[in-house]
């Protein structure tokens, strides 16, 4: 089926990235289990649960998309959750469909660690312009420029995300695309 390809590729492409890999399980007592579920979703980090979901939805069984749902599940929060998103974006949460409201939470800087990384607009981890508006406007624009692009059009990490992982896991800074 595709969804597999599109998540052996996605796997691929992020055990490139880094020294953190994923792997077939074999015997391990915690590991991530790519789901069928209702929408494109994983906790952040790990959970202590034997599997932990990601969840690759309707919609979501796309290389780009993929990769967001793994940072999701090696610690990484949406970019617009970061203490000093303010200072670069502007959240609009009246145009954010209620239920998707956490999706830009901001969290204190003791919660989300950046590893002082600048913020970066180019990220997997920042939501595009209209994500999950309730009304076809911005739920997020840059303060520099409302227009410009925020997030990925294409289904790669940005340096910085690379970056950021490999602080995280103590990996050599590689990328073997």
């Amino acid at each position: 089926p595709l969804e597999k390809q599109t998540i052996k590729a996605a796997v691929n492409k992020f055990n490139s990235y880094s020294c953190v890999k994923f792997l077939p399980r074999t015997t391990e007592q915690y590991y991530i289990s790519f789901i069928r579920g209702s929408g494109c979703y994983s906790h952040v980090g790990r959970r202590q649960v034997a599997a932990q979901p990601v969840s690759i939805g309707p919609g979501c069984a796309k290389v780009g998309t993929i990769l967001h749902e793994m940072l999701h599940a090696v610690g990484f929060f949406h970019t617009s959750s970061r203490h000093d998103r303010d200072a670069y974006v502007h959240v609009f949460l009246d145009n954010v469909v209620s239920s998707y409201e956490h999706n830009f939470w901001k969290y204190k800087q003791s919660e989300v660690h950046h590893l002082g990384a600048p913020y970066d607009k180019e990220s997997l981890m920042h939501p595009p312009r209209l994500s999950w508006s309730r009304n076809g406007k911005s739920t997020v624009e840059s303060r520099r420029m409302p227009s410009e692009v925020l997030g990925r059009v294409d289904d790669v990490m940005s340096d910085i995300d690379v970056t950021q992982l490999n602080a995280l896991y103590q990996c050599p800074n590689t990328r073997s695309e």
